[in-house]
């Protein structure tokens, strides 16, 4: 990347469970994740503004 982030945020989550009965049984899982990348808008290639025309 030409300009890297100012922070980086990871989520992370896991569900579990289970069910039991006197025949079956089950069981089931899940996982999820993000990722935000943030950018706290300082332009360090033009930092005195748009040029004047």
């Amino acid at each position: 990347m030409a300009n890297a982030p100012d922070e980086i945020t990871l989520e992370f989550g896991v569900s579990l469970s289970a069910a039991a009965d006197v025949v079956t049984a089950s069981t089931a899982t899940a996982a999820n994740f993000s990722v935000s990348l943030t950018w706290h808008g300082s332009d360090t290639e033009n930092p005195s503004g748009p040029a004047a025309s």
